[in-house]
């Protein structure tokens, strides 16, 4: 109808490159796909970094454990018994790895560098090593995990250095001496059961008159050997203001001789018996020796059962070795005591031997060694008594100054005493002609023909002793007084005439005595020398001075010093001096026969709560 203003609409139907281009854009402006690329790039960080974990904890779980493994195997190995050899703690170590089954990663031990093991302390070192194969790290790039690890352990038992310094003088004799020896012996017991093997050495010095070191101490220091009848040494004053028997330095040797005795006769027999053997100024006697450093509860039992009573009191002396003994000076004396000696024994055997146990190191340990105990135990009956010497008025004694004889001194070369010594037919016996069997020691009839006279050849010597006062030799042997021509010319009259020595008079002291001398000779000077108004006697107070001098050197070093006044009843003094001489007022003790033992019982006590806090 053309009356109506209505205009019809018109639709257009899209082409192929309209779609084309609408459903790209529609695709441009689109963001729901973002979340799944993020998702998709954050789990293979996540999978990288939980497989970094897994990796490094399995590393460190397996590091973890070996370390564990090596610390318990060091500590094993330093914590061996005290006889373990280093192979012996090489195996304990490797031991633990075996049961652990970590073997493989163990470096290998070499006993001679990796561990120290002596019989109071051990060493050990080891290191281990691992390669673990990564899991998920190898991902990464990563395929192998390494480990190292190191351990070293080192244990040592606080060691003591005891020395025992028993009184055995002639006041000593009986119960005494019997109630001494069982408590002394109870106080080795009760120390050496509570110390670990190899960490307490005990040594014995028993003193009267003097101290007796053995022959293999005597050889390993510095003496001016003048004699071979004793070991005994001087010392000087000065030597008691110091702890150190240093072998580095020269002592002087003891003159060894009696106060009363015929020719030939000192020191024979019995101290405890005869006169002579009693009033030594050397007891040569085994029993009076020194017993160094012993680790054995058997030899140091011994020893103190072994002890007799001779003499009279030098406290100063047995506390002068006391400290020699602990000083670390005394050290090269230890090594040499510890090399392997040969002996034969009772049955004709060559046996093999040690005076010191060779296991037992750095002994007397020095001042400053930590965990180390040096202890003194001193007991004593009596007050300090008379020492009987001969006069030095030439300081050979002094090894600071040059040998002279300037003054009269009856030391050194050319005494009085000659040896002489030849080869005789000497009458062993005789018998009858018509009947053999019939035998006398006479030597009447021998030229009658009834009887036939044995003689056989001897070597014999003769001692000839010269008096400036007569002018003459007395013929010791056979009693006889010769003059000087007659003396003279004994090559020429004696038999098979060998040879003829003038004795120094150290030799000629360990042969007579100075009162045999003196009324031999009419020549009073030795003889008044050896007495108590001698310049060489040495007086009771001079012994006081020079023990408490010791004493106070021993102190300073650290050393404790524990005393016994063992029934010294009026001896008050004699127990202040040994009181004074202890580390402190209760480290001294006041004994009787009755109570002796809880003393030594007391002290053994004592010294393992010290050595507890070492």
């Amino acid at each position: 109808m053309t009356g109506l203003g209505i205009c019809p609409s018109i639709r257009k139907t899209p082409t192929n490159g309209m779609r084309i281009s609408r459903t790209a854009g529609s695709f441009a402006t689109r963001d729901d796909g973002a979340i799944t690329i993020l998702s998709l790039f954050l789990f293979v960080v996540m999978l990288a970094a939980a497989g970094l974990g897994i990796d490094v904890m399995r590393h460190e779980m397996a590091r973890t454990h070996l370390q564990a493994t090596l610390d318990s195997a060091v500590l094993a190995g330093a914590g061996a018994p005290a006889d373990a050899t280093a192979d012996d703690v090489k195996f304990i170590v490797e031991d633990y790895f075996d049961a652990a089954d970590l073997s493989q990663y163990l470096s290998t031990i070499d006993p001679d560098t990796d561990i120290v093991a002596s019989l109071n302390a051990k060493s050990v070192t080891a290191s281990v090593e691992l390669e673990m194969d990564t899991f998920l790290m190898r991902l990464s790039g990563v395929d192998t995990l390494t480990t190292a690890g190191g351990a070293t352990a080192a244990i040592a038992a606080p060691r003591m250095e005891i020395v025992l310094v028993l009184d055995v003088s002639g006041s000593m004799e009986g119960e005494r001496l019997t109630k001494m020896k069982s408590a002394a012996k109870q106080f080795v017991t009760d120390v050496m059961s509570a110390s670990d093997q190899g960490t307490t050495t005990i040594s014995i010095v028993p003193y009267s008159w003097s101290v007796t070191p053995s022959d293999e101490m005597f050889e390993a220091l510095s003496v001016d050997v003048r004699h071979n009848y004793s070991t005994c040494i001087d010392f000087l004053e000065s030597d008691f203001e110091k702890t150190a028997i240093d072998p580095a330095r020269s002592y002087g040797q003891t003159i060894y001789t009696s106060l009363t005795g015929s020719f030939g006769n000192i020191g024979i027999g019995d101290p405890t018996v005869t006169n002579t053997a009693y009033n030594r100024t050397c007891y040569t006697d085994e029993y009076f020796r020194i017993l160094p450093y012993s680790n054995s509860v058997t030899a140091l039992h011994n020893k103190i059962d072994s002890l007799k009573a001779a003499g009279s009191t030098s406290t100063h002396l047995g506390m002068k070795w006391a400290a020699g003994l602990l000083d670390p000076a005394f050290a090269p004396v230890v090594s040499s005591l510890q090399q392997t000696r040969t002996k034969t024994d009772s049955s004709g055997n060559l046996v093999t031997y040690n005076i010191v146990d060779p296991s037992i190191n750095n002994t007397p340990a020095l001042y400053s060694t930590g965990q180390v105990l040096k202890v003194a135990i001193v007991m004593g009956d009596g007050a300090n008594d008379w020492t009987y010497g001969l006069d030095d008025p030439n300081g050979l004694m002094n090894p600071d100054i040059v040998e002279n004889h300037t003054q009269p001194d009856y030391r050194g070369p050319d005494s009085y005493l000659y040896r002489v010594q030849y080869t005789d037919d000497v009458f062993k016996y005789r018998y009858f002609v018509f009947n053999p069997s019939f035998i006398s020691y006479s030597e009447m009839n021998c030229n009658t023909g009834y009887w036939v006279c044995v003689y056989e050849s001897e070597d014999i010597t003769n001692y000839y002793l010269y008096s400036t006062y007569w002018n003459d030799y007395t013929d010791i042997t056979n009693g006889v007084y010769l003059t000087p021509a007659q003396f003279n010319a004994l090559p020429t009259t004696l038999p098979n005439f060998d040879s003829q020595e003038r004795l120094s008079w150290e030799e000629a002291w360990g042969l007579m005595t100075p009162d045999f001398y003196s009324r031999t000779t009419f020549d009073y000077a030795p003889d008044n020398m050896f007495s108590r108004n001698g310049n060489g006697s040495i007086a009771p107070e001079t012994k006081d001075d020079l023990m408490a001098d010791i004493c106070s050197a021993t102190k300073s070093k650290g050393i404790v010093v524990y005393t016994i006044a063992f029934e010294m009843g009026e001896f008050n003094s004699a127990a202040d001096r040994l009181e004074n001489c202890a580390s402190s007022p209760s480290q001294h003790f006041d004994a009787t026969t009755v109570n002796i033992s809880q003393a030594f019982g007391s002290i053994a006590a004592n010294v393992q709560k010290l050595r507890l806090t070492q």
